[in-house]
């Protein structure tokens, strides 16, 4: 009987200015066990020495895309789909945040749940805290469509065993195993977003075109959060209040949006309007109610800050 070829998958790794993040993510990922996959870097445009230095790698272990400047996750990790479709034809895309360390088997585990139906089109690991762990990030994360609100079950839990079944959800955050399929079914990367929200988009839209996203609790990874993005607490004002308005324009019923708008105007706006003013976090406030203009007018203009176009 002839041996089945094991699937090809594409690891993508974005790297915007965290060069010691990337490092040690490609040092876990030299560990796995799975053995048909290759790894591809984008640099989104770095400031520092990270191009050069991710040059020095041997080229059997990383291939560097270059991008100019700072165009957003979402454009970053289009461009690696696209290099890697065209020259290796890989079946499944593992996307990885670059703040991330790995299991050595979270890869095969990945892999042999994807490869039990065909309708599961995307698959995460559980993801626990960098700096604690056994302390649960996220198994998965269910939004409530009539709020936008994610429900992020087992946050800050310590894993004692408790969430160890396989379950649908609607994103999986840090870390995401697509199949080839799912990208010629519905396209890419929403390059709009810039940056937050962009990965949540591409899973509910895959899950309008038919696939499962499934949370697989054997495959496990560890996750710093934040990651590049952690010292701009502005931009992430901006971007999340800006996203969570576009996300829920493209992706929302007409109910849904109307319940959202009512919740948005009632509530969430003025919450963290207090919250920031009785803080005084100015720059955070002007930031956040930019975001929500820009969201409701289909602008961005604050992405001039951070070396976007």
């Amino acid at each position: 009987m002839e041996k089945i070829a094991a699937p090809k998958v594409l690891l993508l790794i974005v790297n915007w200015n965290g060069l010691n993040d990337t490092l040690e993510c490609l040092a876990s990922l030299r560990k796995i066990h799975y053995q048909h996959y290759r790894i591809i870097v984008v640099d989104n445009g770095s400031s520092g020495n990270d191009v050069t230095v991710l040059k020095s790698l041997p080229s059997e272990q990383i291939e560097l895309i270059e991008i100019d400047k700072n165009r957003g996750y979402a454009k970053g990790v289009n461009a690696g789909i696209k290099y890697a479709e065209a020259k290796y034809s890989p079946d499944y895309f593992l996307l990885l945040n670059n703040d991330t360390i790995v299991d050595p088997d979270f890869l095969n585990q990945l892999v042999v749940a994807a490869e039990s139906s065909d309708v599961i089109g995307i698959v995460g690991p559980k993801v626990y805290f960098y700096n604690a762990p056994n302390l649960i990030q996220s198994i998965g994360v269910k939004i409530n469509m009539y709020t936008s609100a994610p429900s992020y079950d087992g946050f800050k839990k310590m894993d004692v065993g408790q969430y160890e079944n396989v379950r649908d959800v609607d994103w999986m955050g840090p870390c995401a195993m697509v199949k080839a399929a799912v990208f010629n079914k519905i396209g890419y990367f929403d390059e709009d977003y810039f940056v937050y929200w962009e990965d949540a988009d591409f899973c509910i839209r895959a899950k309008k075109a038919g696939y499962q996203v499934c949370y697989i609790p054997s495959a496990k990874i560890w996750h710093k959060l934040w990651g590049s993005y952690r010292d701009s607490s502005d931009l992430i004002y901006y971007y999340m209040s800006r996203n969570r308005i576009r996300f829920m324009k493209k992706n929302a019923s007409r109910c849904e949006y109307i319940c959202f708008l009512a919740y948005l105007c009632s509530y969430h706006i003025w919450s963290v309007t207090l919250l920031l003013i009785v803080t005084w976090k100015v720059k955070h406030l002007k930031a956040f109610w930019r975001g929500i203009w820009d969201g409701f007018s289909n602008k961005t203009i604050f992405s001039r800050y951070y070396g976007s176009t």
